[in-house]
């Protein structure tokens, strides 16, 4: 059964306190991306003990429209000067995707004994929804694809800030403080943002709140239409509603289970992060940018998520959104042709 309405609004507003909690502890002792790291942290720890921890679609569409509004408001005359060389770094990030797709299936089953289609939806770089929806039809291990596939995202989002925050030089894409926006510029983008939401998902665009806002907002920003900053609260308040949505996926998981599959999990993500890292930084180096922004370019995260970790971290978010933009739409073409032989009978 369906939880009352009353009884589903407690339990999420119990599940952003926790969140937030965590998000403000990182926060003030200093972990880059903190609100974000720290969130998911906390309701990954509460929901693994028993705590009903659940985000609804709308609220986390929220959350992706405000990420996408600040995306967009990083475009600069600079970003727009950047995009011949874009190619050169589409070309490593396709590399780096045709290297995780051979090699990380194939340690999951030698080393831990998965079947081959249940280890290559495990081992696929992003695109959760269509991993997850692949499942559901393919002659797989169901359970395991999605607690894999979710400890992929949680692991990279909580341990990248984490490395940061020890002093790690993984280059500097910070920007010079500019002014807050006003509100009657404020309104107005957030309502563009909405109608490049809503317009984004009747043509199908994947995450269509964060890439509809991203691009609305982008354009008007490249434009000098609009100009400034927004407020930091509500960048804020949007980190710790996606940590929470993240987190949340914990809810209901057997411990034991999740210890076998952390050990499968942590061993495909050490590869990927070391195939990736040996991809982007020669074409870092090559196209003289900071490898961070290079490697969330093609690290094997979420589209949003990695987007939202590029913007807590301080690089390019609108490079990093482009190429993890078309590494997704890439995987949607790919990935149902892998699977063709392995549909489940009916």
């Amino acid at each position: 059964m369906e939880p009352a309405p009353r009884q589903t609004i407690a339990v999420q507003l119990r599940t952003l306190a926790v969140a937030a909690v965590g998000g403000l502890a990182f926060a003030l002792v200093g972990v880059p991306g903190g609100y974000l790291s720290g969130a998911i942290l906390a309701c990954a720890v509460a929901a693994l003990a028993g705590l009903d921890a659940r985000i609804s679609q709308p609220m986390r569409n929220v959350a992706l429209l405000m990420l996408g509004v600040v995306v967009g408001s990083t475009v600069t005359a600079e970003t727009l000067e950047a995009l011949p060389r874009w190619p050169l770094s589409l070309l490593a990030l396709a590399v780096a995707m045709a290297a995780l797709v051979m090699v990380v299936p194939r340690y999951l089953s030698r080393m831990h004994g998965l079947d081959t289609p249940t280890a290559r939806l495990c081992a696929i770089p992003g695109a959760v929804s269509l991993v997850l929806a692949l499942a559901d039809e393919l002659n797989v291990d169901e359970r395991r694809v999605a607690v894999l596939q979710s400890l992929r995202l949680a692991i990279l989002m909580m341990a990248v800030p984490l490395v940061v925050s020890l002093g790690v030089d993984l280059g500097d894409g910070g920007q010079a403080v500019e002014p807050l926006l006003s509100t009657p510029q404020l309104v107005a983008l957030l309502g563009m943002a909405v109608a490049g939401f809503l317009i984004a998902r009747c043509f199908g665009v994947p995450a269509p709140a964060l890439t509809g806002a991203m691009l609305i907002s982008g354009a008007l920003f490249a434009s000098g239409t609009v100009g400034g900053r927004l407020p930091e609260p509500l960048v804020a308040a949007a980190f710790i509603v996606l940590g929470a949505s993240v987190g949340a996926r914990f809810a209901g998981i057997d411990r034991a289970y999740l210890a076998g599959c952390l050990g499968m999990s942590a061993g495909g993500i050490t590869l990927a992060v070391i195939i990736t890292a040996l991809i982007a930084w020669p074409a870092a180096a090559y196209l003289d940018l900071p490898f961070m922004q290079m490697w969330l370019a093609m690290a094997p995260g979420g589209f949003d998520t990695m987007v939202a970790l590029a913007l807590a971290l301080g690089v390019d978010p609108a490079f990093v959104a482009g190429h993890q933009l078309i590494r997704l739409l890439g995987l949607f073409l790919i990935v149902p042709f892998l699977f063709r032989g392995a549909r489940r009978a009916p």
